[in-house]
């Protein structure tokens, strides 16, 4: 009887048997936007609380630039308001804008 023993073929990764379809997909990385809005949402707590206490959108996006997460300033105002919006839907808050948040 013959197989196909490529599709059978798994590879010994520490004491668990993972196939090279499961290696090749563990291997992946999301790509730099995807990466750039999970860490501007992890961070939204405290990005918002910023712009409340009236701290400008440029000197946030210096810190962020600074913790290795660098944007525009239209990309941080769409974030932003993108995230903002989205938490209003789900939760009600409203965020306070005060001061120049050019």
């Amino acid at each position: 009887m013959s197989e196909n023993i490529d599709a059978s073929i798994q590879l010994d990764h520490g004491s668990e048997y993972v196939s090279p379809i499961s290696l090749a997909l563990r291997g992946l990385q999301p790509n730099q936007r995807r990466r750039k809005a999970k860490e501007f949402i992890a961070h939204f707590d405290e990005i918002k609380a910023l712009i409340e206490q009236g701290v400008s959108y440029k000197d946030v996006r210096l810190a962020l630039a600074k913790g290795g997460l660098p944007m525009s300033a239209a990309t941080f105002k769409k974030m932003f308001e993108a995230e903002t919006e989205q938490r209003a839907q789900t939760t009600g808050d409203v965020v306070h804008v005060t001061g120049d948040q050019a």
